[in-house]
């Protein structure tokens, strides 16, 4: 929805239902914005890994390592198969 548009919704609503209306924009707006900002950070994480190339060694979730005995093998297979 523009601007515009928002703000023909927001007048056109009665004087009682403008917070409400108000509300439901600004919740929307908010949504929007997290979503968009989520987006933007996994775009500049994909590009940073692209930059790096592979990190041999890097392990993902490596603090349950001592939690189950199997844990370090299956993680060195998800190291291998991961910086290949």
């Amino acid at each position: 929805m523009q601007h515009s548009q928002v703000e023909g919704a927001l007048r056109s609503e009665p004087a009682v239902a403008d917070g409400t209306a108000q509300v439901r924009a600004s919740m929307e707006s908010q949504r929007d914005s997290l979503w968009a900002g989520e987006m933007l950070d996994l775009a500049r994480a994909r590009t940073a890994i692209e930059r790096s190339g592979p990190r041999n060694g890097f392990l993902i979730g490596c603090n349950g390592a001592r939690l189950v005995p199997a844990y370090p093998e299956a993680l060195k297979q998800l190291a291998r198969s991961i910086n290949k």
